[in-house]
């Protein structure tokens, strides 16, 4: 087998692994969607009686302020940038209409987050062909696809995703989360009484 061939088949199966990531992330991000809801309906007073203790506003993340797609992030690595460009060739809705609207949007979050995993995902899903990549971007790519499993094991380490798996276990949970929460007792039966 020549080298371009094994090139071929180490850059696809790079692809198919990216492209497993995404969606495992995806999926878990739909999950902990549900279970954050779920354990704020079970932990409502409780967490009514926390925010009561600490009444103070917490400022605005970083993370939620709006991405404005019209403005690319222009500290992105360069070909990053021609993915993303070729990506909006073919997806944008000026050209498209509505068709492609929801993979325009990702591909500008992910060249927005640096999300090297999301648009290369987007990239081959829309068979766009990518560039060869040295090895720094390789690097980069190998981060970021770390990051990503990071972001998923911490969502499945967390508190609603623990709550919701491990249904058999609530009871010494319950123990740990107001213990976690610094939440006294006799002080939460107090404040259910007085509630009403």
């Amino acid at each position: 087998m020549d080298n371009e061939s094994k090139k071929r088949r180490r850059d696809k199966k790079a692809i198919f692994q990216l492209s497993y990531l995404s969606l495992e992330l995806e999926e878990t991000e739909d999950f902990m969607e549900e279970y954050i809801k779920k354990f704020n309906e079970d932990f409502k007073d409780e967490l009514d009686f926390i925010a009561k203790k600490q009444s103070t506003e917490k400022p605005k993340k970083e993370s939620d302020k709006d991405i404005d797609l019209d403005k690319p992030n222009l500290n992105a690595h360069p070909v990053l940038h021609k993915i993303y460009r070729n990506i909006v060739k073919c997806t944008h809705p000026d050209h498209h209409g509505e068709k492609y609207i929801d993979l325009f949007q990702k591909a500008g979050a992910a060249l927005e987050e640096e999300c090297w995993v999301d648009m290369i995902t987007i990239a081959s899903e829309l068979r766009i062909e990518l560039p060869e990549f040295d090895s720094e971007v390789i690097h980069l790519i190998e981060s970021n696809a770390e990051s990503v499993k990071n972001k998923i094991n911490n969502k499945k380490e967390s508190l609603a995703w623990t709550w919701n798996i491990k249904k058999d276990q609530r009871e010494a949970l319950k123990k740990n989360i107001y213990k976690h929460f610094n939440i006294n007792k006799e002080e939460f039966e107090e404040y259910l009484k007085n509630k009403d």
